[in-house]
């Protein structure tokens, strides 16, 4: 039996897309966990990648922009004095994401930056609220993994499957949170319409894909890209965004779709990563914008 090309996630681990997506789902979360105080949350990830990963000496995680700058933010830094002294943060909306995944802490080579189903677990067990997770991950060095990572919690059932079907399966029952997090753009015609499905039922969600595009050079404006899921973002019930991060080149930033109800929990997130991303001597900002 042959088995195909892994996906590994140590080279892009912490990277902008992460940052952008961690960010958000942690706000998410640690909204959500408070509403379950009596039953089981449910979470679901379809692409779950690896647990966690040692970061590398080098790796976009350390580069301009990744999770190891915004880790070194005086205004993080500030924020993180103003919760030890029980005092306001100016970025509340990021507080979830620096307690659980960079732990209050400058990211290193060498330290442990977890994937989105860890953080989603680390979440769960601090606010201990009873949980079940269904994760689906096609990559076997990955999958393997997760399996160890999560041997001994059979809450958490780890499925070398096609994800999309998996969660379809589940819609019927009681899912508090989904996660969707394709590596690339090739499996959007399966996801809009899980996203579709996810709505109707009122599900909580939200899907990470990346977007990209050129200009003619430098400093020009980026060329505008059509947002994915054109005729999912004609429903009242989803709303999307764009997270820009360069001005120019092959890959210029990600579109965050999720549930209406979520929105601005996810944007609170992403705009507060992109005020401390901006303060600093970057030419090219961090920016938002509608998805079109």
């Amino acid at each position: 039996m042959t088995h195909p090309t892994p996906y590994d996630h140590a080279r892009k681990i912490g990277n902008k897309g992460d940052l952008v997506k961690h960010a958000a789902l942690a706000n998410i979360l640690a909204t959500l966990v408070q509403q379950h105080h009596d039953s089981v949350f449910v979470y679901a990830e379809t692409n779950a990648g690896r647990p966690n990963c040692v970061l590398p000496s080098s790796g976009e995680w350390s580069q301009k922009g990744g999770a190891g700058k915004f880790s070194k933010s005086r205004l993080l830094a500030a924020d993180r004095q103003h919760r030890r002294k029980s005092e306001p943060a100016r970025f509340p909306a990021l507080t979830a994401y620096d307690e659980l995944a960079l732990l209050c802490s400058e990211l290193k080579t060498g330290c442990v930056y977890p994937g989105s189903s860890e953080l989603a677990f680390r979440a769960l067990r601090c606010a201990d609220r009873r949980l079940e997770f269904h994760l689906w991950e096609r990559g076997w060095l990955a999958h393997d993994d997760l399996k160890r990572h999560y041997l001994a919690w059979p809450e958490v059932r780890v499925r070398q499957e096609d994800g999309y079907a998996g969660v379809a399966e589940l819609l019927d029952r009681s899912l508090s949170f989904v996660l969707i997090d394709p590596p690339d753009t090739k499996s959007n015609h399966l996801v809009e319409p899980l996203l579709a499905a996810l709505a109707a039922r009122r599900i909580p969600f939200l899907c990470w894909t990346p977007t990209g595009g050129t200009t003619l050079g430098p400093g020009m404006p980026p060329i505008t890209l059509a947002g994915h899921f054109p005729d999912l973002l004609k429903r009242p019930d989803c709303q999307a965004f764009v997270v820009r991060w360069s001005a120019w080149g092959p890959f210029s930033g990600c579109q965050l779709t999720v549930l209406a109800d979520i929105e601005p929990l996810a944007r609170a997130a992403v705009d507060a990563v992109c005020a401390v991303m901006n303060n600093g001597d970057d030419k090219t900002p961090w920016a938002v914008e509608a998805a079109s």
